[in-house]
């Protein structure tokens, strides 16, 4: 039964693409959105723990997330007894939709090839259904950044890997339509994520041939050539949306920035950040608790900065700890992960930064959390194609080997 064989890898990225996939329903419904989302995702829950519980044969590796959730817990915790703040139960049920959920689910993944060919597969539906929504005045997303980071950024990765990795040629041309998309009505970081998550594909799963050399030397012609012609290119590309009735923030703000105006490209970030650079210097070490900038600042709820984040709530000591899962998880990435599972870090660290240096609150990313779980989860295999399952850890350079064969 394949559908039973991989129903945790089924059921993770359903549930990363089910805000998404509910957006026209949860439209229609506003007043009964917490609650449709609410049952969605513990259908998605009680499914996972019906196939653990009766068809999973090893269940060794399940319960890896429990004591990172539970450090989690524990701070927010302490925090409600001793730096208590109206926001805090807010914070501990974000950290349970957005952390725990996609954390359990992701912790009972065995497969990630199929755990990719569900996010393909996921992206080209998504991105038939809902790429065209900015010609339809954002009816579905309401705006750039939700249509940008919610939709279009993560569609594209999709694309990408299925074009490259799972040689379905024919999505090339919903790559190309996606990502001139993003650039025209998606949002800076967006942009950004994308530009990151190319770069980071062509450096790190690329051997170092002539290809790979010829490829970067026409890319610098390329951001050579774009340089230069910039001003052009954006006055052609405003004017060509304008003229058929559509605003392009994403150009505006780049074509101001460029032109030096008034208007920060931070997009009021800077003010932001000086009050946030205050809080900090009254209280550096430990911080002011879980919740404490939406306690403050009532017309913002995060910084738009991670760092920033994380010193207001927990101070340096807080910082360090997340400093030292975060290099965790790179360093697995970049030194100790080989083939698909590389594939999937990859796709993690594109899916949270640069998004949370400039957009967005870490509590609310699910990837931000699957990328900090990366490091503990990592198992020591190698997941490769159907014809080579996974090989020890010491059979690491076999196994990528037989997976860059294989792609």
């Amino acid at each position: 039964m394949e559908i039973k064989k991989n129903i945790n890898e089924f059921l993770l990225i359903f549930y990363l693409w089910s805000f998404t996939l509910l957006k026209p329903v949860l439209g229609v419904f506003q007043d009964y959105s917490t609650i449709i989302l609410f049952i969605v995702t513990l259908i998605i829950v009680c499914l996972s723990i019906i196939y653990n519980l009766f068809w999973r044969i090893d269940n060794s590796k399940v319960f890896k997330w429990i004591p990172f959730v539970s450090t989690m817990m524990l701070i927010f915790m302490l925090d409600i007894i001793l730096r208590h703040n109206t926001f805090i139960f807010l914070v501990i049920y974000d950290f349970a939709i957005f952390g725990v959920i996609p954390i359990l689910l992701y912790a009972q993944v065995k497969d990630h090839e199929k755990m990719l060919k569900y996010y393909v597969n996921f992206s080209i539906i998504i991105f038939i259904a809902y790429g065209l929504d900015p010609f339809n005045e954002y009816s579905i997303f309401g705006d750039y950044m939700s249509y940008g980071y919610g939709m279009a950024m993560p569609a594209y990765f999709g694309l990408y890997i299925g074009r490259r990795f799972f040689k379905i040629r024919w999505v090339l041309i919903l790559e190309v339509c996606c990502f001139i998309l993003i650039i025209v009505f998606a949002n800076k970081g967006a942009v950004l994520s994308v530009v990151c998550f190319i770069l980071l594909m062509n450096i790190l799963m690329n051997k170092k041939d002539l290809k790979v050399i010829l490829l970067y030397f026409y890319s610098g012609l390329a951001v050579l050539f774009v340089s230069f012609n910039m001003m052009k290119i954006i006055d052609v590309l405003i004017e060509f949306t304008t003229k058929r009735g559509y605003y392009s923030y994403s150009l505006q703000s780049v074509k101001e920035a460029l032109s030096g105006s008034s208007i920060s490209i931070l997009s009021g970030r800077d003010m932001i950040w000086q009050d946030a650079y205050q809080m900090i210097t009254e209280r550096p070490l430990i911080g002011f608790g879980t919740g404490a900038y939406n306690n403050v600042s009532r017309s913002q709820d995060y910084t738009h900065n991670f760092f920033l984040d994380v010193l207001i709530q927990y101070g340096f000591i807080g910082l360090l700890f997340f400093i030292l899962l975060i290099t965790r998880s790179l360093w697995k990435i970049l030194f100790h992960s080989t083939g698909y599972n590389k594939i999937i870090g990859i796709l993690f660290i594109s899916s949270s930064f640069p998004k949370l240096i400039f957009s967005s609150i870490y509590l609310k990313e699910p990837w931000f959390w699957l990328f900090l779980f990366f490091g503990i989860k990592y198992l020591s295999i190698v997941w490769n194609d159907s014809r080579v399952v996974y090989f020890r850890s010491n059979d690491r350079k076999k196994g990528k080997k037989a997976f860059e064969n294989s792609v």
